[in-house]
């Protein structure tokens, strides 16, 4: 397939996946060349040409492994890590209503905070979906990802300075 997205970048790719997230469509490529993954919305597909040459690709990762350590679509090659996060009663509630990724778990209640567990990649939409609850969420471990959002708040609070 050739598609060329809304800069007018064209790419050669191997279509890979379907998969809808937040009542949006998207397509997982593979990059013939570098055989690296890529997450195209099909809404910003632009001129797509289905050539008549097949492929056969065997992943490194099956579909159901690329996402199964994931917040999203933003799929990484990190590590995956436990993540300690802390959030007050009233947000815990919308938290165990609506969790945040699959491995998330309750693991105590103590000084007003809840306290939940998650074995994933921390990638961009996990660390959205954190900063999205403001002030009523803390991460607490790894240290490495809590420093990195306080980082990110400092460079927040500068935006309003």
């Amino acid at each position: 397939v050739n598609y060329y997205n809304e800069t007018r970048k064209h790419y050669r790719v191997m279509p890979f996946l379907l998969k809808e997230y937040y009542n949006r469509w998207y397509l997982v490529v593979v990059l013939p060349e570098s055989k690296e993954y890529r997450t195209m919305g099909l809404d910003r597909i632009e001129d797509l040409q289905i050539e008549s040459e097949t492929f056969t690709y065997r992943p490194r990762k099956s579909p159901k492994d690329l996402f199964k350590d994931i917040v999203g679509l933003m799929y990484s090659e990190g590590k995956v890590e436990n993540v300690l996060l802390a959030a007050d009663k009233y947000h815990a509630k919308y938290i165990e209503s609506l969790p945040l990724h699959r491995s998330q778990r309750k693991v105590k209640e103590e000084g007003g905070k809840v306290y939940f567990r998650y074995r994933l990649i921390p990638n961009y939409e996990f660390r959205q979906k954190v900063l999205a609850m403001d002030s009523r969420a803390t991460v607490i471990e790894p240290k490495s990802l809590a420093d990195e959002f306080k980082k990110t708040i400092k460079e927040m609070l500068n935006n309003y300075n």
